[in-house]
């Protein structure tokens, strides 16, 4: 456990330094699913009054949580 978090928190420090972030803004999820939800909740908690345009042929795991927001499809 204590290599596999060692490993984790290296990659994680590698991976800001190319992006020019900090380790603490680096984020690693199991999969787009996870990501893409993580995304949407976390632009929407940052701006409450704002909405969101996405298109009619989105992903599901991008048409499901903007369900519950202000949207307009196009």
């Amino acid at each position: 456990g204590r290599d596999a978090r060692k490993s984790l928190e290296e990659a994680r420090s590698l991976v800001a330094h190319w992006l020019g972030a900090r380790a603490s803004d680096i984020i690693f999820t199991a999969g787009g699913t996870e990501a893409n939800n993580m995304a949407i909740h976390g632009v929407m908690a940052a701006n409450p009054s704002g909405n969101i345009v996405i298109s009619s042929i989105e992903h599901d795991s991008v048409l499901l949580p903007v369900q519950q927001y202000d949207i307009r499809i196009v």
